[in-house]
């Protein structure tokens, strides 16, 4: 593709840098190292500025176009990872880091771009310790945005995941202030989509969606972020959060709604943990018996994050002095277990992994129970349902640990009772009014008999390997089931105790 190179001056090469907020407030001593050697390019739409495998020789500051950022699989598949707008730089990943991974970049919008040799940019860090930190703070923050979208992948809708794209590149303060917000796509919807790991099928339902919701104004690459939707969301939040005097004085919240409705979805959250603390053993395992190794480690790195990321929330929002001393000791017990996680898994450190695993669960099991306990029979159920999630990832490590147990009827013995405890679940959330038995849980019932039926199965010899891989299939497929069950009971509840005495008449009932 063609390009062309100009020579741009040390005047408009500067007068560029301060219109990027990472290069902005720095000495003329910084300015000058950094407009050296600047060449401005004029870039054609296809343009590449390396093919995958070979370092970038710059880092290039956008001026107008937009750059994607790929990576490319063995078998010739790309993955967007990232599109870099005006004012953006990109290539600091590659400044500090000498990456093999076969990425490149290429210009999927024609426009100008200002390359600045990587020796020139170094130097400028060397000489500022400001521009240095906010590299390393621009690259933990990507790393974060990296971690979040890998576990919004897994634990988030469609459309959840394109609103959350939408508001991060918008002015998020007009936005929370009940203001409209205009941004502009910075490429295709068919590359957004790629970005977000989506079809542009699906995008484009997503956008509709939201859009017949009144969250958006779709107008083609032009997005509105509708401020009134969030002015709405956070004046209910504030109804939550702030009981009016007339319901104080009068008694008319008889399910305590101000109270119950924060505490429901924070049952739901540290409920998450248990599940978690037992997928990230059985990914563990997976990994050292060569099962999927791949998705394991995918499966590992993806739960750590979720789970750390999760365990703040609790942490900030447990309130009782018990669920605050649990998350104390959950702090130790955290850090083994993670140290262990991150080893190499091999069958000596399986009970070493086993006992740390079954620390975190202990304090996310005692945490949960203490929240829900509080919440009375509401709690009671968010606590059952979430418990559901646990087990099914329980009975898939304890199955895949068996051929490295040295006791195998200790580990028989507990799969058989995690089966009949999933099952009493199951049957106490149909007779529980509340769950809307029938649209939630039937959809579970077909997944988990498969489940059921090769772990009650046993590791047979002939077929171990293909009765393992079909374990891990459906016991993520069951919690994914389970995942929706519960966020729909969960906003049953909520609804219910907004309803106030209605929704006592029929939990009474």
């Amino acid at each position: 593709m063609r390009s062309s190179i100009h020579p741009i001056d040390n005047e408009a090469a500067a007068c560029a840098f301060l219109r990027v907020p990472l290069l902005q407030e720095l000495s003329a001593a910084v300015l000058h190292c950094l407009a050296r050697a600047p060449r401005r390019i004029s870039c054609a739409r296809g343009h590449r500025l390396n093919h995958p495998g070979e370092p970038l020789d710059s880092v290039c500051l956008v001026l107008s176009g937009t750059v994607c950022r790929t990576l490319v699989t063995d078998r010739g598949a790309e993955r967007v990872l990232d599109l870099y707008g005006a004012n953006e730089l990109c290539g600091i990943a590659e400044l500090f880091g000498d990456l093999e991974a076969p990425i490149h970049h290429v210009m999927v919008e024609a426009g100008h771009l200002i390359t600045l040799p990587m020796a020139d940019m170094r130097a400028a860090c060397e000489l500022s310790p400001a521009l240095m930190h906010r590299m390393a703070h621009h690259l933990a923050n990507r790393q974060l945005a990296l971690e979040e979208e890998l576990v919004t992948c897994q634990m988030q809708s469609a459309n959840d995941r394109v609103l959350h794209y939408l508001q991060s590149h918008c002015s998020t303060r007009a936005h929370a202030e009940g203001h409209d917000s205009t941004l502009q796509l910075p490429a295709s919807k068919q590359l957004v989509a790629a970005r977000l790991g989506m079809t542009p099928e699906s995008f484009s339902r997503a956008l509709r969606e939201l859009s017949d919701k009144g969250i958006i104004l779709n107008q083609g690459r032009n997005i509105v972020l509708r401020g009134s939707s969030a002015k709405a969301r956070r004046s209910r939040g504030d109804a939550l959060a702030a009981p009016s005097r007339e319901r104080r004085r009068t008694g008319a919240d008889p399910l305590g709604s101000q109270r119950h409705r924060p505490a429901i979805a924070l049952i739901n959250l540290a409920g998450r943990q248990r599940m978690l603390s037992e997928r990230m053993a059985k990914a563990w395992i997976m990994a050292g018996r060569r099962i999927s190794p791949d998705k394991a480690r995918r499966m590992l790195r993806e739960s750590i994050a979720f789970y750390e990321r999760q365990r703040e929330r609790v942490r900030a929002a447990a309130g009782s002095r018990l669920a605050t001393e649990l998350q104390q000791v959950e702090s130790a017990s955290w850090l083994r277990y993670r140290g262990l996680l991150l080893e190499t898994p091999r069958r000596e450190r399986l009970a070493d992994l086993l006992a740390a695993n079954a620390a975190v669960l202990d304090v996310a099991e005692r945490t949960t129970c203490e929240l829900a306990r509080n919440e009375e029979y509401l709690g009671s159920l968010v606590n059952l349902a979430g418990q559901q999630r646990m087990l099914a990832q329980r009975l898939a490590k304890n199955f895949l640990a068996l051929p490295w147990r040295g006791n195998r009827k200790a580990t028989e013995d507990a799969i058989q009772c995690d089966l009949r405890d999933f099952n009493d679940g199951l049957q106490r959330l149909e007779d529980a009014r509340i769950t809307n038995a029938g649209s939630e849980l039937s959809k579970i019932y077909p997944c988990w008999r498969a489940m059921e039926q090769h772990v009650r199965c046993g590791t047979r010899a002939g077929d171990e390997a293909a009765r393992a891989a079909k374990v891990v299939i459906h016991s993520e497929r069951l919690v994914s089931d389970m995942d929706l069950a519960v966020a729909s009971l969960v906003g049953r509840i909520e609804r219910l105790i907004d309803g106030g005495s209605k929704a006592s008449a029929l939990i009474a009932a």
